[in-house]
């Protein structure tokens, strides 16, 4: 008599989980306008895991409020929405929008929808403050032939252009799929994006593999107006000494550690950076 096959169940590879990105909130806008009294609004957005520590130093003072936006109901935002639609955000109705290494997360196509509904959520004289990779700095590592190559130590482990280029390899091995790139952005066509979006008194910093850029809402009419992208490079440039060492002590935004977990690799503070002003 024939034995029965034997069947071996295999493993399935881990799949991300499905986010709706649907706007919807704790309670509505008017309610979090109350909260917030006198204090001038700051929209988070993908703000991840309650931390204020992983709020820019320049809207920590007691007179600003955090308004946290995330497409992850599980990060418990104040709102549960991507940034495409934020239709639960009243037209100007927040002082600023910080964004830390979200962008190079959308497709090229949907990123002027996404800055222009940035700009459409803040009020006249307002600011959108964002930091994301410096894709020149990479790419002048891979035309050295350092694709694979770690460059800086994160808690996540090493770090190299590649995973600065498509996302952290090992965050979508697990079936993080949210972890991607999707697009990236020079200091130069990160300037003329937040321009064409509707900001004004732009100005970009280059700060190794980070971009760091401030753009403000001010009418033409404003006498602070200035239709200028101003572009600044730091110490170390976009030129990698070969071979590059790990620097040593790359520390990570205070809040990028949450139970564990990096929001994204590169969410780091600056080496240099100047508190907004016109």
């Amino acid at each position: 008599m024939a034995k029965a096959a034997k069947k071996t169940a295999k493993a399935k590879p881990a799949l991300p989980r499905k986010i709706t990105g649907k706007a919807k909130s704790t309670g509505s806008f008017a309610d979090i306008q109350a909260k917030a009294g006198q204090r001038k609004m700051v929209l988070h957005i993908g703000c991840g895991a309650p931390n204020p520590n992983k709020l820019h130093k320049s809207f920590r003072g007691d007179d600003w409020y955090e308004v946290r936006l995330d497409i992850d109901a599980d990060a418990r935002p104040d709102i549960v929405s991507d940034m495409l639609d934020m239709h639960m955000v009243p037209t100007g109705s927040v002082d600023a929008v910080w964004s830390s290494h979200n962008i190079e997360h959308l497709y090229p196509h949907t990123v002027p929808a996404a800055l222009k509904e940035i700009n459409r959520v803040i009020k006249p004289n307002g600011h959108f403050l964002v930091t994301l990779p410096d894709i020149q700095t990479v790419a002048n590592y891979v035309a050295h032939g350092q694709l694979e190559e770690a460059i800086y130590d994160s808690p996540a482990g090493p770090i190299c252009p590649i995973d600065i280029m498509y996302g952290l390899r090992s965050a979508m091995a697990r079936g993080n799929l949210f972890m991607a790139h999707k697009t990236a952005y020079t200091a130069k066509s990160l300037g003329l994006h937040l321009k064409e979006a509707g900001f004004s008194n732009i100005k970009v910093t280059r700060d190794w593999v980070d971009l760091w850029a401030v753009g403000h809402k001010l009418d033409r009419n404003n006498p602070n107006f200035r239709d200028e992208i101003q572009i600044i490079t730091t110490g170390k440039g976009d030129t990698p000494a070969l071979p590059t060492p790990l620097p040593v002590n790359r520390t990570p935004h205070p809040g990028a550690m949450v139970a564990g977990k990096m929001p994204d690799e590169l969410d780091v503070p600056p080496h240099q950076w100047v508190p907004v002003s016109l």
